[in-house]
């Protein structure tokens, strides 16, 4: 099920908003619908808080005679839920700008009174539909983090600020692991670069697809997937990317079984 969010300060397109979501939903028989439609941005920061977890779209205007407006709105929906889909409907038509610098990746962006409006909205229905009900989704498929003060800094970017949300497509993740020097802390290295976050490789086990990703050792969680080759000789796990981390030698054989259960899971996938 896909909640539908609209925060929308001016009566008369709220009412053309939500009859163009309804014709939709009822015409394509879509599994979605509208929770929460307010013209208060704190409606539906309350809604998310009361109800975790759920996946959502957000259709936003930009201007909001409120305290907070569609960016900052955004912003927060972002913090709770980082895979949501956001559509911005607004008479700005240069206002757009603000969402890129913002860095809040809306799904479209929407002129009131565009001609295609009703089209525009299904458009983003759809297509909201279809993410969430194929399996390699981002909604479905990602590693979801918050990053702490001492975050590094990440495919050579600068830092992020405190409390930033981080989503990873798992099939880019290689291995997580923990360090004795840096207590607290979980090292993710994926293809693109690595990262650190505070947090425990038992609680990302609890997260992870138990199939995919596996515990060989105390300080590493590797995704079996991405496993290259393992040097019994050398006691070397090799990945994909030709980056390479030591196995307690006890755990090699247990490694190995995995690795060739986890191509049978594949063959026959």
């Amino acid at each position: 099920m896909l909640n539908i969010f609209i925060c929308e300060d001016e009566k008369k397109h709220m009412d053309i908003i939500k009859k163009h979501i309804d014709d939709y939903v009822m015409i394509h028989e879509l599994p979605m619908e509208i929770v929460c439609a307010a013209n208060n941005p704190g409606k539906i920061i309350s809604h998310l808080k009361n109800n975790p977890g759920e996946a959502g779209i957000y259709f936003l205007d930009l201007h909001l005679n409120a305290d907070m407006n569609g960016i900052d709105l955004g912003t927060e929906i972002r913090k709770i839920d980082p895979r949501g889909f956001i559509v911005y409907i607004t008479s700005d038509g240069e206002s757009y700008r603000m969402t890129f610098k913002h860095k809040i990746e809306a799904m479209d962006y929407i002129v009131k009174g565009d001609a295609y409006l009703a089209e525009r909205i299904g458009e983003c229905l759809y297509s909201a539909h279809i993410k969430l009900t194929t399996k390699t989704s981002v909604l479905q498929d990602n590693f979801v983090f918050k990053l702490s003060d001492d975050v590094r800094k990440f495919r050579g970017k600068s830092d992020l600020a405190k409390d930033s949300i981080i989503s990873i497509e798992n099939e880019k993740i290689l291995y997580f692991m923990t360090e004795p020097e840096l207590k607290h802390t979980v090292i993710v290295v994926t293809t693109d670069g690595q990262m650190q976050f505070r947090g425990s490789l038992s609680d990302i086990e609890k997260k992870v697809d138990a199939k995919r990703f596996y515990r060989c050792q105390k300080n590493l969680i590797v995704n079996l997937n991405k496993i290259a080759a393992v040097d019994s000789m050398q006691y070397i796990i090799r990945f994909i990317d030709d980056s390479e981390v030591y196995l307690v030698p006890r755990n090699a054989k247990k490694l190995k079984e995995r690795i060739s259960e986890q191509n049978v899971i594949l063959k026959d996938s």
